[in-house]
């Protein structure tokens, strides 16, 4: 098997679980975020940030040296559609990224930094909604990674059927 066939898998895996991921996002917990009452979603917040802190960049520097590794196995295929649709897909890890530390962060800074047992400052809820805004946008990039990384794949695999079929 090829390396290039090898390295896709884990691509596609990890953009998969990053897209399933957006999708709940985007259907379930921020909706619910929306309408969660301020002194519950600040406990919450306080205790998923840690959770996340934590995980999250393993899984998304796992998920962009993932992407980074099969795109280097392609380099020789630069011109073709596969090879773009992949290179999009990092693109959105990467814009995915910037969200995260030019938005996400410094609300869940802000948001830390409220004590244990305070009152709900008065600009929460525009933090709610920095917060959400942020999320909402990840969740387009969290999807998109894996839609293109899925289509260059099926791209690649059809072009490869292709060039089998001429060769006979």
């Amino acid at each position: 098997m090829k390396p290039l066939n090898i390295a896709f898998f884990p691509s596609l895996l990890l953009t998969g679980f990053s897209g399933g991921m957006g999708f709940a996002n985007a259907v379930g917990y921020l909706p619910a975020v929306e309408i969660c009452k301020p002194e519950h979603l600040l406990a919450f917040w306080k205790d998923a940030d840690h959770y996340f802190r934590v995980r999250m960049p393993i899984f998304g520097n796992g998920l962009q040296i993932t992407l980074l590794v099969t795109l280097v196995l392609m380099r020789k295929q630069w011109r073709t559609a596969p090879f773009w649709l992949l290179a999009a897909a990092l693109g959105a890890t990467v814009l995915d990224l910037v969200t995260i530390l030019t938005e996400n962060l410094p609300t869940n800074e802000y948001i830390q930094a409220i004590p244990e047992g305070a009152p709900i400052p008065d600009d929460f809820e525009k933090y709610r909604q920095l917060a959400l805004h942020a999320h909402y946008k990840r969740c387009v990039f969290m999807i998109a990674s894996f839609v293109l990384t899925l289509s260059s794949y099926f791209l690649y695999r059809e072009t490869k059927k292709e060039a089998v079929l001429v060769a006979r």
